[in-house]
């Protein structure tokens, strides 16, 4: 039986072309029975890394391990971790989520780390590729793609700790959402009236759903003399590099996604119209789809043939309203989000906002979906303005004052009053 008969830390210097470096070589000599000896070493830029890679390998060795062969290179982890993840019994990963995985894998983790040996991997190198990597929250997400592979690595006991969880977290925030305000809905309401697309709109920015579920939905999910609609299937289209692109159907996002909502009578009132149009639509037209899995049980907010709309055709027909109709250019997720802060403008509590949009946990409602329109923070400003004025009516001078707060001045002020 192999063991080991020493090791230790030493420094080298290193010279080529006239530029001179040092490494601290990490090596430990094994004895493999008769006269064969093996001594595996490696070079690290800081004594500490040499350490840990000592004792990894002296940890290894005592649980059975070879550790004279080699490690597999980081691409080899992620490959592996990549293939795990789609083919394990237990909550395979979504295709979405392969595909989100993998795109991070190609673009970024094994151009800059692939062919580096998972166990000579440093934080260093990491934090270098994700320096490079435009968006804090994109680099947020691939530090934690990596963090998930290497995870792989220390089950495996090939490393003993993961250096992505040791590396710099990326700093970036959240893309900042600007749902439509009052003004804008009716503005948007307006444009699209009579368009083809104008149900899908209207259902979304009234009932919050994601785009997923909107296309998603069957007319065996809607029930409008019961007035509701649920929540059961999500359809999206995914291409990847080199791969012609195809619909996928699936189960909504989590357990708290599939729900039944009731529909608000313009709603009602507006599908029972657009079912009519489609039914004529699919009367006239000679391309309409005899694929069973869209015809079985009909889609909602079909494209021209009977299948799926295409989610991006879907965006840019609404971005071109809106340009017209003189509107900033919104995405598709957008109207969810006004759904969300609508809900909240007319006094709907947050856990029924957050029952309406589906969401785990009301922290992501709250602090994500609800976006208070911005007179709400006027309004606050003038209700403290007219508290300092009632407390002293020469405070800040007596023309002093918006107009709004010195309308306010003569309101009784109460501190956690209505």
């Amino acid at each position: 039986m192999a063991r080991i008969i020493g090791h230790g830390i030493r420094e080298r210097e290193y010279e080529r072309a006239g530029r001179k470096w040092q490494r601290w070589v990490a090596w430990i000599s094994i004895d493999q029975g008769g006269s064969r000896r093996s001594r595996p070493e490696k070079a690290f830029e800081k004594h500490r890394d040499a350490l840990r890679w000592v004792t990894a390998q002296i940890a290894r060795h005592n649980e059975g391990a070879d550790i004279t062969s080699r490690a597999p290179t980081v691409g080899a982890i992620v490959d592996e971790w990549l293939d795990r993840g789609t083919t394990r019994k237990r909550k395979p990963w979504a295709p979405i989520t392969k595909h989100g995985y993998e795109s991070m894998a190609r673009i970024w983790i094994k151009p800059h780390l692939g062919a580096i040996p998972v166990d000579a991997l440093t934080v260093d190198d990491v934090d270098a590729m994700l320096e490079k990597v435009p968006g804090g929250k994109h680099a947020q997400n691939i530090r934690g793609a990596l963090s998930s592979a290497l995870e792989l690595a220390v089950r495996k006991r090939i490393v003993p700790y993961n250096v992505a969880k040791q590396s710099a977290k990326p700093e970036g925030e959240e893309r900042e959402v600007e749902p439509l305000s009052p003004a804008q809905c009716k503005t948007f309401l307006k444009a699209i009236r009579r368009h083809r697309l104008e149900a899908l709109y209207i259902t979304i920015m009234a009932l919050g759903l994601r785009p997923s579920e909107a296309v998603g939905l069957r007319w065996g999910a809607v029930d409008l003399d019961a007035a509701t609609l649920r929540v059961q299937e999500k359809i999206y289209y995914l291409k990847s590099k080199g791969q012609p692109g195809e619909y996928h159907q699936g189960p909504p996002k989590s357990q708290r996604s599939r729900r039944t909502i009731e529909l608000p009578d313009v709603v009602v009132e507006l599908l029972r119209a657009h079912r009519k149009r489609m039914l004529e639509e699919q009367v006239a037209s000679k391309r309409w789809t005899k694929e069973k899995r869209w015809t079985a049980d009909p889609l909602v907010f079909p494209n021209t043939t009977g299948g799926p709309l295409y989610g991006s055709y879907v965006t840019r027909e609404m971005q071109d309203i809106m340009e017209k109709a003189g509107l900033p250019r919104k995405r598709l997720y957008e109207l969810r989000h006004t759904a969300g802060s609508m809900l909240h403008a007319l006094g709907v509590d947050t856990r029924t906002i957050q029952g309406v949009l589906g969401h785990s946990d009301i922290s992501i409602t709250a602090n994500t979906y609800v976006h208070p329109d911005r007179s709400v923070y006027a309004d606050a400003a003038a209700k403290m303005s007219a508290f300092l004025r009632s407390s002293s009516p020469d405070f800040g001078g007596t023309n002093g004052g918006t107009k709004k707060a010195r309308a306010a001045a003569g309101e009784h002020f109460q501190f956690g009053g209505p």
